[in-house]
């Protein structure tokens, strides 16, 4: 029974100094001075800052009229909202598909994401064959190439490939109709590369 305590007693102190040194590494590891990854600039004072849910994105408000939507990765702009007086706070929906932004001309507004620009164009069921292709393209590809620029091969290719028989391929058609901001939605979405256009 003596050896049984004796050796319970080494194997908790040997557990017991190996969670102290992990503690210890992991406290050194944390204690590092912040660097800057990325400056948000705007034309007049900023006045709140926050990350969407899922930290990808960042929106900035300032009384330069507008808040700003950027990719928290690489530290671009994607979207300005603009405002008639300066923006006071700017923040994301829980789930990250909406922003509100607050201003101090009386207006608060309700900005939509890419994602709900997209799927409420797209679930019109007249689009033509064309725009039809082109979503489940679109879906495909960003599927193989995980997250990779979509060229306008890869579009041609695919098309070709999977919708060949029903089209005649011309890329220029795929966008037809399409609005703008739609556009634009797809663009940042799928990755795809400006020689689309």
């Amino acid at each position: 029974m003596k050896k049984f305590v004796i050796t319970a007693f080494v194997l908790w102190a040997t557990v017991q100094k190996l969670c102290t040194e992990s503690a210890y590494t992991i406290a050194q590891a944390l204690d590092v001075t912040p660097v800057v990854l990325h400056t948000l600039q705007h034309a007049d004072d900023v006045t709140s800052a926050v990350f969407s849910p899922d930290g990808s994105k960042v929106v900035t408000a300032s009384d330069d009229n507008t808040a700003k939507i950027w990719n928290s990765v690489a530290g671009v702009p994607l979207y300005t909202l603009q405002h008639a007086g300066p923006v006071r706070s700017a923040v994301f929906s829980p789930d990250g598909s909406r922003v509100v932004t607050a201003s101090q001309n009386t207006a608060a507004k309700i900005w939509g994401s890419h994602a709900l620009l997209i799927k409420n164009y797209f679930s019109n069921k007249k689009l033509p064959l064309a725009q039809q292709a082109l979503l489940v393209t679109l879906n495909t590809l960003s599927g193989k190439k995980s997250g990779g620029l979509i060229t306008k091969r890869d579009l041609v290719d695919d098309i070709k490939l999977n919708w060949g028989q029903f089209l005649n391929i011309n890329t220029s058609i795929l966008f037809t109709g399409i609005p703008p901001e739609v556009i634009q939605a797809l663009k940042i979405i799928y990755n795809l590369d400006d020689d689309i256009f």
